[in-house]
């Protein structure tokens, strides 16, 4: 009796795989869809080597599953913070392949949203180098509050 296929999501992160592919984001996209239409078996397809070098994420069960994987939340073109992009893609694997994320290998940190700053602390809120810095030079009010965003770092498991 043959396994059950699920539908299952992978997160992709672009900038990596075209370095390790030396293609560009268009031929990547391209490649993986070729993949997707010919049916290539999960182990031989370039997610499978992706995967393997942290370039991708998967297969999970869920997209929110393979949102959890960015670095931070993706604007409406999917580019994280720190103007990485990704993809995510699904197609059906055997059930007994679908993972799920580890929250427990999850550190978070919260980077600052002002460009020029970047800096990281481990609370959220506004962040603390802008703000005493806007305080020293009391001309600058507009950088007192500057946002932070969540950033995932995962370890090892």
């Amino acid at each position: 009796m043959s396994e059950k296929t699920v539908q299952a999501w992978y997160s992709i992160d672009l900038n990596k795989g075209t370095e390790m592919y030396d293609m560009k984001v268009e031929e990547l996209r391209e490649r993986m869809q070729q993949d997707l239409d010919g049916k290539v078996p999960l182990r031989l397809s370039v997610f499978d080597f992706l995967v393997k070098n942290s370039a991708a994420f998967g297969p999970f069960a869920t997209k929110k599953h393979a949102l959890a994987m960015t670095q931070t939340d993706l604007n409406d073109e999917d580019v994280d913070l720190f103007g990485n992009a990704w993809d995510f893609v699904t197609f059906q694997v055997k059930e007994s392949l679908v993972v799920a994320p580890n929250y427990r290998y999850l550190q978070k940190q919260y980077v600052c949203s002002d460009p020029e700053c970047r800096a990281i602390q481990s609370f959220k809120g506004c962040c603390q180098i802008c703000r005493f810095e806007s305080e020293k030079n009391s001309k600058d009010e507009s950088r007192k509050y500057v946002k932070t965003i969540e950033f995932r770092k995962w370890g090892n498991e």
